[in-house]
C-alpha cells in the first residue's frame, strides 16, 4: 500500500505485427509507458537507505521505441500510464519524464488509440504544461486511423483516472500515509473536470468490509471499516453528478 513503487515490473503489450524481437520490446515499452516516471533502487543498497531515482537513458530509449513503431508501421493501440507504478510521483516534479512521454505521444498520436493516465496525484496535472498537452492528446487528428470509430461511439480518446480508496483522510493516513490527501485529489479532479477532460474516479484498491464471513466484522480484528457504503457515498455521488452525459 506504499505509494512509491521502487521496482520495475515486466512490461507487456499486444503484438500487432510479426516484427523483430527488439521492436517487440519497443512496442511493449511504448504501449504501456508505465515506466514513465518509474523509479529504481540499487540492489546493493540496503532497504533502509535506498532512495528512488529515475531510470537511466529513459528518454533515449522511449524515442527509440517510438521510432520502431513508425518503422514497422504498427497499427494504433491503447496506451496506459500506468497500472504498475504511479506516473506522477514526487520525482515527476523534478524530472518531468511523464510530461515528456505525453509530449511524445502527441507527436506519435497516430500510433495510439485511447490514452489513459491513472494516478493518485492528479494535482500535478493542474500545471498549465500538462493541461495543454492533455488537451492535444484528447483531440484526434482528422487523419487518425481510429478517428471515425471514436466519433461514432462518442468514446473519449483520453481518460484521466484517479484512484481514491477512501473518502476519510484519517483512513488514508493510516493505510496510504505517503499518498496525497483526499482533498487535494478531489480538488484536482474538480478543476480537471472544468477543463473539459473525461475524469474517472476509481475506488482502488479494494479492502475487506463489513459484514465479513463467519459473522465477523472489521472491529473484531481491531480494524476500521474503511470502505463502508457510508464512507464511500460522497465520492460515488460526485462521480454520478459529474459524469452525467459523458460516455
Amino acid at each position: 500500500m506504499c505509494w512509491k513503487s521502487p521496482g520495475l515490473g515486466s512490461s507487456s503489450g499486444t503484438v500487432l505485427s510479426p516484427i523483430s524481437e527488439s521492436s517487440l520490446r519497443g512496442i511493449a515499452i511504448a504501449s504501456t509507458c508505465t515506466r514513465a516516471a518509474n523509479t529504481s533502487v540499487n540492489t546493493a543498497t540496503s532497504r533502509a537507505t535506498a532512495q528512488p531515482n529515475c531510470k537511466d537513458r529513459f528518454r533515449h530509449d522511449l524515442c527509440r521505441d517510438l521510432q520502431a513503431l513508425d518503422a514497422h508501421n504498427v497499427p494504433p493501440a491503447p496506451v496506459h500510464l500506468s497500472n504498475s507504478t504511479d506516473p506522477l510521483q514526487p520525482l515527476e516534479q523534478e524530472h518531468h519524464h511523464t510530461l515528456f512521454v505525453l509530449e511524445k505521444l502527441v507527436e506519435h498520436r497516430h500510433r495510439f488509440s485511447s490514452v489513459t493516465l491513472l494516478t493518485k496525484n492528479p494535482a500535478v496535472l493542474m500545471d498549465d504544461r500538462y493541461v495543454q498537452v492533455l488537451h492535444r492528446l484528447g483531440e484526434l487528428p482528422a487523419d487518425h486511423p481510429r478517428r471515425s470509430w471514436f466519433d461514432a461511439q462518442r468514446h473519449p480518446p483520453l481518460r484521466l483516472e484517479c484512484s481514491l480508496a477512501f473518502h476519510n483522510d484519517e483512513h488514508r493516513r493510516l493505510l496510504e500515509p505517503a499518498a496525497p490527501s483526499v482533498e487535494s485529489r478531489m480538488k484536482a479532479l474538480r478543476l480537471l473536470r472544468k477543463e473539459g477532460f473525461s475524469v474517472f474516479l476509481r475506488i482502488d484498491p479494494l479492502f475487506p468490509r463489513d459484514p465479513l464471513g463467519g459473522g465477523k466484522t472489521m472491529a473484531d480484528f481491531d480494524l476500521p471499516d474503511v470502505q463502508s457504503i457510508h464512507e464511500l457515498a460522497p465520492p460515488i455521488f460526485w462521480c454520478y453528478y459529474n459524469q452525467k452525459g459523458q460516455s
